[in-house]
């Protein structure tokens, strides 16, 4: 058992990140100093832990919860928890999403993406940060920053891939328009009820992991294995795949910049913007006999 005094949950994307997808230095200065004094300090994303130790190279001593938690990190970054997508389910899927002809989707595993075509990838992502907000400075280093993070294998014939070689998939991320991703959930969720879990970072995205799997589930997991009550976590988060990370934290941050009001309902308390260090300055405020 640790004795850590308290867990820390922080999710990258809209929350840790500011608009340029990097950790500013004030968030890495705080959350250095929590280490240092023997907190938990456990990054909750919907990326591949591939992706997550890259953007946060900077800071050592970081659990892990990935792929919206089917995949957990332990601080010495050993695997402690893998949970991936059933292999025939998972064909399946990708079977049904085939149909639309509008949707990109990608495979991941912890250390790598495979798509159809990674070019599509950014070109869908040009389309749901919006033209004006993306040709801003900080939209443009943005995607930058992603393309140069995203390590993508094309695959032509994704289904033959996944039978010609062991991968395990922990997650299918699918992009698109509002009104299509709409009619595919709704055709997934009837066709594989139960057997799989459904989640959305955005409008633009569905994310699809095996049943069972979430943030909140993963926060459960390490309050258990740490022995660390659920009452002496924090969790910070900004999209709906955060839902139930912060229904199940002690205490629950949403950050001011989110879109989600089922997010904005289920918050203790609001900080402020991922560009204006939100994280930094709650903690501060939650924990002022350390940080100041």
């Amino acid at each position: 058992m640790n004795s850590y005094k308290k867990m820390i949950f922080i999710d990258l994307d809209g929350t840790l990140l500011n608009s340029r997808s990097a950790v500013s230095k004030t968030n890495k200065k705080i959350i250095k100093k929590l280490i240092a004094l023997n907190y938990a300090v456990i990054i909750a994303t919907g990326r591949n832990y591939h992706e997550a130790a890259k953007l946060t190279k900077d800071i050592e001593g970081l659990a892990y919860i990935t792929t919206n938690g089917s995949h957990i990190v332990d601080f010495d970054q050993s695997e402690i928890f893998n949970k991936p997508l059933n292999k025939k389910i998972l064909i399946s899927v990708i079977n049904n999403l085939e149909q639309y002809q509008n949707l990109i989707y990608y495979i991941t595993s912890p250390d790598e993406i495979i798509a159809k075509n990674k070019y599509k990838i950014f070109k869908n992502i040009l389309f749901m940060e919006g033209f004006g907000k993306l040709f801003s400075l900080d939209g443009i280093i943005r995607l930058i920053n992603n393309y140069k993070l995203i390590s993508v294998t094309e695959k032509d014939d994704i289904i033959n891939f996944l039978d010609q070689r062991e991968m395990k998939v922990q997650k299918i991320y699918v992009m698109g328009r509002e009104e299509e991703l709409k009619k595919a959930k709704k055709n997934i969720c009837q066709n594989f009820n139960g057997r799989i879990k459904v989640a959305t970072s955005g409008n633009h995205n569905l994310e699809i992991n095996a049943a069972e799997i979430s943030k909140g589930h993963a926060l459960k997991f390490l309050s258990k294995k740490w022995g660390i009550p659920l009452e002496e976590t924090i969790a910070f988060g900004d999209g709906n795949n955060d839902l139930e990370l912060l229904e199940t934290a002690g205490t629950a941050v949403a950050m001011e910049n989110t879109d989600s009001k089922e997010l904005l309902k289920r918050a203790d308390l609001i900080a402020p913007n991922n560009d204006h260090d939100g994280v930094a300055k709650m903690l501060i405020k939650l924990i002022p006999e350390d940080l100041l």
